[in-house]
């Protein structure tokens, strides 16, 4: 039975991956979302109407080494409570797994009972595998462990895993179906259409700037104020000053309260940017201006490091 002569109904597909997904010995890192940020999140606990699901998913699907065949359980999960039927025009709408668990994307993603709800569709939402329980090899420490289990952590892996589940609930004629990668790039001939909430869709090497993210983030500061932002900007190379002199990192870590050592200065600039990035892209409670604030109404002479870490 192929997909693609079956008469494919309204599809929508909610994309929250970026189309990049980098290798590297630390763990890749699709947006700035991931458990650090989540687990100070609430969100309410899943209702019955949500049903987990396990796929047996195939490892690599575009090469034939031995290690290509290996497998392990995807978790995706169905919500049918909407659902008008196989045999209505209902849609089918799919959330694509972002960089992190799926039942937190489930409890977040409130747009998609309403989509389902007005036009009486099936929800189902796929993990996104090396997240949650769609774990490779096993274990996340085996998963993440080098540059060799890595090699299978890319979005065209994620999408075909995608199209997998998808011919899966194909097959057990819950509905026609039809599947949308990046939206319509890798798979036009069974796709429909696509919303992409945040995904840069069009962000390819060439195309746009290397650091574009790092720039939005910083016009939002900017924006928000000029003297938070020319802070910001002018404590980078005070803290590098302060690590190069003798107990240099012992007074970082006092000046920042942190609880362990530091072992570089580096360390402490990716924990200051990555909190950076979480002001700016969600913006919980007005963290934004609330930080500005804070480091606004300190003295105009008071130390620069004491001016992003306000008392």
């Amino acid at each position: 039975m192929e997909i693609i002569q079956v008469k494919i109904h309204v599809f929508f597909a909610l994309v929250s991956m970026l189309l990049g997904t980098f290798v590297t010995a630390n763990r890749p890192r699709l947006s700035i979302l991931n458990e650090k940020y989540v687990s100070y999140r609430e969100y309410e606990p899943l209702t019955p109407d949500f049903v987990f699901h396990n796929y047996t998913q195939t490892l690599d699907h575009f090469n034939y080494k031995p290690e290509s065949y290996m497998t392990f359980q995807q978790r995706y999960i169905v919500n049918s409570k909407y659902w008008g039927g196989p045999n209505t025009s209902s849609p089918i709408f799919l959330y694509m797994g972002a960089e992190i668990y799926v039942v937190f994307e489930v409890g977040v993603s409130g747009f998609f009972p309403i989509l389902a709800y007005r036009f009486h569709g099936l929800l189902v939402y796929i993990e996104h595998r090396y997240y949650g329980t769609s774990m490779p090899f096993g274990s996340k420490d085996e998963a993440y462990k080098d540059a060799n289990t890595l090699g299978f952590f890319s979005s065209e892996q994620a999408l075909a895993d995608y199209d997998k589940v998808l011919n899966k609930i194909y097959m057990q004629e819950i509905a026609p179906i039809s599947l949308l990668e990046d939206p319509m790039v890798e798979y036009p001939h069974i796709a429909y259409g696509a919303l992409a909430a945040s995904a840069p869709i069009l962000y390819f090497k060439g195309l746009t700037p290397e650091n574009g993210y790092a720039l939005v983030v910083s016009n939002d500061f900017n924006s928000t104020s000029e003297s938070c932002y020319k802070t910001i900007k002018g404590s980078w190379a005070e803290i590098d000053r302060v690590a190069s002199q003798p107990n240099g990192l012992l007074k970082l870590s006092q000046i920042f309260n942190i609880c362990l050592p530091l072992n570089t200065s580096q360390e402490l600039k990716d924990n200051l940017e990555y909190r950076y990035n979480i002001m700016a892209q969600y913006n919980d409670d007005d963290s934004l201006l609330t930080f500005c604030n804070a480091s606004d109404t300190t003295d105009s002479d008071e130390y620069v490091l004491n001016k992003i870490m306000p008392r």
